[in-house]
């Protein structure tokens, strides 16, 4: 596993959490309703403006039903194929990137249709 620095560390964390509620369809709203917290609060988090603390963290682990091993599994080896996709997301272009979001849209359809 290669070394992530902190703010490489934290920046997934956000990015992982904001992942998790984009997977499970839960806006950010919902999300700090469910938890207790503030919509700012969580809003600030997955847009990379402040650190969850770490009872924030485990409230939201447990919200997505995961253990710390399992929410960290895909963050923490930036060599695995997940972060390696992310790198190459991250250097799109607007345009590109809205491509790959309509196309991400589409197989999402496909996969609920089958």
């Amino acid at each position: 596993m290669s070394k992530m620095d902190v703010s490489d560390c934290l920046k997934a964390t956000q990015e992982r959490i904001a992942e998790l509620a984009y997977q499970k369809k839960v806006s950010q709203k919902h999300l700090s309703e469910l938890l207790g917290l503030s919509p700012s609060y969580i809003r600030n988090v997955t847009n990379n403006h402040s650190a969850p603390s770490l009872k924030s963290l485990f409230a939201i682990m447990n919200y997505f039903d995961m253990d710390p091993a399992e929410f960290f599994s895909t963050i923490t080896d930036i060599n695995s194929p997940y972060n390696q996709l992310c790198q190459r997301i991250r250097r799109l272009d607007g345009d590109y990137f809205k491509l790959l979001v309509a196309y991400v849209d589409m197989l999402e359809e496909v996969s609920r249709r089958s």
